[in-house]
C-alpha cells in the first residue's frame, strides 16, 4: 500500500483530498481548510450543494411549465441545456437530476390534459343529453330505436403474456412462453349495438359471417364490418376513412337495421372521429383547402367578384376583388391581394347560399333522407358511448381464448362468439344495461308525453295489470280486496293505493335486479342504494326520533291500509337494516316529495350546499325535472359522495364474508 493510502486510511478522508492538501501546502505553503458542509446530516438552509437563486428556480418553473404545454417532454439534458444558456450555470446531468429533486419535481408517466370545461363544452354536453332524453322517449314509445356504435381493433396474436410459472430449486421462476413477440396482423372493426344487443341477423344463435371473409360484397344484414388493416402507422384511425364509413352506413348498418326494426326510426350515437364527418369530396372543407383551390372553385361555380371588409384604424371598409381567369390572387401584403381566410370565407357564404347542399355532412344528408337522426357524443367523454364496454369485452373474450398459430378468420370468430355471448359480468355488456342514461337512473320509464301514445294511458293499463296480478297470487291482498267491498269510500281509496303500491314494490323490485348482477361496481351499488332510498321515502315516520325506530312498533306508513317497511323491504329480498337506512338517507336528502307533485308544483329539490359551476338554461331544466322523475319512482340526489363511500364500505363487507344488502 503506498503513502498516499496509509495517509488518508489513518485520517479516514479520501485520497482526493490528501492530494488536495499536498498540493496547497507545495505551492502555497498553506493549510487546505474545508467547513465541513454536505457531509453527514444536511443543513435546512444550506447543504453544501449547488443553490440556485430564486430568480432561476422561477426561470425553471416557466421552462418546463412552456414546455408541457408545447407536448414536449423534460429531460435532465434539456433542462442542463437550458441552465447553461440561460443563466451561465454548467451541471452534469447527476447535479441536474438532484437539484429537480430537491425543488419537488417527480418523473412519472404524464397524463394527457383533457380540454377545460368551457362554456362551449358544457352546451355540447347539454344539447347531447336533451337529445338523448328524445330519443328515449321515442324509443319508450316504440317508434324509434337508439343505436351505439363505434370502431376499434384487434391483432391476429392478441393475448395476455401473464400466467402462473413454476420455480426452480433456486427460486428462479421459469417463465418461458411459447409465443412470439409480434402481434400479428392489425383486424378493424366497425360494429353496432341496441338495447336488445349486437345489431345483427342470428343464425343459430351466432351472428351470421360477416362479408371480409366471402367471395363477393353486398348488402349483408349485420352492422359488424370487418378488414385488415394494411398501414403501419400503430393508430387504427388512419385504416379508417370517409368512405369506408359510408361504405358501412349504407351496405352494413341499414339493411341490419331494416331486417329488425322495419318501419321505425332511428337515432345513431356516435363519436366526433374526423371519418365520421364526411364532406363533399369536390367542396371539402374551405377552412382547410388551400387559397388556389377555392379561387378555382369559385371560378368553376360562375363566381366572378366578391367584397372582403376590412378594419383599418377602427374603421370597417369594403373592397372589390375580381376572381381571375386564371391562376390564383396575389398574397394579402402585396397589391390588389386577399389572405387565405379571406377566400376560404367568400367561398363559404356564396357555396351556403347558392348550393347549400354541397356543404352538408354525407351521413347528415344520408340519414335526413331515411327519416333517421344523428346525435353527437360529447368530446372526450366516451363514458356516454355503452358500446365501449362492448369492445372491452370483445377483446379480452379473443384474449383468454388465443391459440398459437391462430389465423384472422379465428380471431374475428373468437370476436363474434364474445358478441353472442352478451353475458358478461363487466356493466354495459349486456341489453339490460345499454343505455348510458338509464343506468344512472333506475331503469324506470320517464314521466310526460311521448309522440304517438298516450303514456299516462299506457302507465295506467300497467299498474292495473300488475295489480290485479300480484292481488290473485297474493291471499293477504285478496282478502283486503274482500275488506275493501264493504268498507268506506275512504278505506277503499287507502285499500287501492296499498294495492297499487304493492306493484309499484314488485316492478321497482324487478328493476333492481339488474344493479344487483352488476354489484360488484361502486357505480352499480351507488344506483342501487339511491333506488332503495327512493322506495324508502314513500311514507311518513310515526317514531318521535327519525333516526330510532323500536324493534316492537316498526314504521309504518300514516295511511291506514298502507304496507310497513318491513313488509317492503321482505318484499324486496333485502335486510330491513339496510332498507331503514336507506330511507333515512332519503329523508335527510329532503326527497320526501312525490315525484310527480315535485314536478307539477315547481318543488324540484336539490342539495342546496352544492353551488352550481354553471347557470343551467331553463328550458334544459324543464327537461331533467321529466328526466329525473318517473312515475313512480325518483333518484335521489342527495350526497352522492356519502352514497359511494357506504357503497364502497359494503363491497368490502361483502368481500370480507360480511352481511350485505
Amino acid at each position: 500500500m503506498t503513502l498516499l493510502y496509509q495517509v488518508a486510511k489513518t485520517l479516514r478522508i479520501g485520497t482526493d483530498k490528501v492530494l488536495a492538501v499536498r498540493t496547497l501546502w507545495y505551492d502555497k505553503q498553506e493549510l487546505y481548510e474545508t467547513n465541513g458542509k454536505g457531509r453527514g446530516k444536511a443543513n435546512s438552509v444550506d447543504d453544501g450543494r449547488r443553490v440556485i437563486t430564486k430568480e432561476t428556480e422561477d426561470g425553471l418553473n416557466e421552462f418546463i411549465k412552456g414546455e408541457h404545454e408545447a407536448g414536449r417532454q423534460v429531460f435532465r439534458r434539456t433542462v442542463k441545456d437550458y441552465l447553461e444558456c440561460s443563466f451561465g450555470l454548467e451541471m452534469s446531468n447527476r447535479a441536474v437530476g438532484g437539484l429537480l429533486q430537491r425543488l419537488g419535481f417527480k418523473r412519472r408517466r404524464g397524463r394527457i390534459k383533457i380540454p377545460p370545461l368551457n362554456e362551449e363544452r358544457k352546451n355540447r354536453i347539454r344539447l347531447f343529453l336533451v337529445k338523448m332524453d328524445l330519443a328515449k322517449r321515442a324509443e319508450d314509445a316504440g317508434v324509434a330505436v337508439i343505436v351505439y356504435m363505434d370502431e376499434s381493433f384487434v391483432h391476429q396474436a392478441h393475448g395476455s403474456a401473464y400466467s402462473y410459472f413454476p420455480s426452480d430449486d433456486k427460486g428462479v421462476v421459469q417463465d418461458g412462453i411459447g409465443r412470439t413477440t409480434g402481434k400479428g396482423l392489425r383486424m378493424i372493426m366497425v360494429h353496432a349495438i341496441t338495447k336488445h344487443g349486437p345489431l345483427a341477423e342470428l343464425q343459430e344463435g351466432f351472428p351470421i359471417r360477416e362479408g371480409w371473409f366471402k367471395a363477393k360484397e353486398n348488402h349483408e344484414q349485420t352492422a359488424k364490418f370487418l378488414w385488415q388493416a394494411k398501414l403501419a402507422t400503430g393508430e387504427y384511425h388512419d385504416a379508417m376513412t370517409d368512405g369506408t364509413f359510408m361504405q358501412w352506413l349504407k351496405h352494413r348498418l341499414t339493411p341490419a337495421f331494416d331486417a329488425q326494426f322495419k318501419n321505425k326510426k332511428m337515432f345513431l350515437v356516435l363519436d366526433n372521429a374526423s371519418y365520421h364527418h364526411c364532406f363533399d369530396e369536390e367542396l371539402k372543407v374551405p377552412e382547410t383547402n388551400s387559397k388556389k383551390y377555392n379561387v378555382e372553385l369559385l371560378r368553376k361555380y360562375g363566381y366572378t367578384a366578391f367584397e372582403v371588409t376590412r378594419e383599418s384604424e377602427g374603421m370597417a371598409a369594403e373592397y372589390n376583388f375580381e376572381v381571375p381567369a386564371e391562376g390564383s390572387l396575389p398574397n394579402a401584403n402585396r397589391k390588389n391581394g386577399v389572405s387565405k381566410e379571406e377566400i376560404a370565407s367568400v367561398t363559404r357564404t356564396y357555396f351556403k347560399k347558392n348550393f347549400p347542399q354541397k356543404l352538408e355532412e354525407k351521413a347528415e344528408t344520408y340519414m335526413r333522407e331515411k327519416g333517421w337522426g344523428l346525435i353527437w357524443t360529447p368530446p372526450y367523454m366516451p363514458t356516454f358511448q355503452p358500446i365501449e364496454l362492448f369492445w372491452q369485452h370483445g377483446k379480452h373474450y379473443v384474449s383468454i381464448h388465443f391459440e398459437k398459430g391462430r389465423n384472422m378468420l379465428e380471431a374475428a370468430a373468437a370476436a363474434a362468439a364474445a358478441a353472442a355471448a352478451g353475458k358478461g359480468k363487466r356493466k354495459g355488456v349486456d341489453a339490460a344495461l345499454s343505455d348510458p342514461l338509464a343506468l344512472a337512473h333506475d331503469g324506470g320509464t320517464r314521466s310526460g308525453a311521448t309522440p304517438e301514445v298516450l303514456r299516462e294511458e299506457q302507465g295506467s293499463e300497467e299498474r292495473r295489470s300488475s295489480a290485479l296480478e300480484l292481488t290473485q297470487k297474493d291471499h293477504v291482498l285478496m282478502e283486503r280486496v274482500r275488506v275493501m267491498l264493504g268498507a268506506s269510500a275512504a278505506d277503499q281509496a287507502a285499500a287501492k293505493e296499498a294495492a297499487v303500491n304493492a306493484a309499484n314494490t314488485r316492478a321497482l323490485r324487478a328493476s333492481l335486479q339488474a344493479l344487483k348482477r352488476h354489484s360488484n361496481s361502486s357505480i352499480g351499488w351507488t344506483a342501487y342504494t339511491t333506488a332503495l332510498a327512493t322506495a324508502a321515502g314513500a311514507g311518513e315516520h310515526t317514531c318521535p326520533d327519525p333516526n330510532l325506530c323500536p324493534p316492537g312498533n316498526r314504521c309504518k306508513p300514516a295511511e291506514p291500509g298502507g304496507v310497513s317497511f318491513a313488509e317492503r323491504a321482505k318484499s324486496l329480498g333485502i335486510r330491513y337494516e339496510t332498507f331503514s337506512d336507506a330511507r333515512v338517507r332519503m329523508h335527510n336528502t329532503n326527497h320526501d316529495i312525490a315525484p310527480r307533485d315535485a314536478v307539477s308544483d315547481g318543488c324540484y329539490v336539490y342539495n342546496e350546499r352544492k353551488t352550481r359551476s354553471d347557470v343551467t338554461n331553463p328550458e334544459v331544466m324543464a327537461l331533467a325535472k321529466a328526466f329525473w322523475h318517473s312515475d313512480d319512482v325518483s333518484r335521489a340526489t342527495g350526497n352522492s359522495g356519502k352514497l359511494l363511500r357506504r357503497a364502497r364500505v359494503s363491497a368490502r363487507l361483502r368481500r370480507g364474508g360480511g352481511q350485505g344488502a
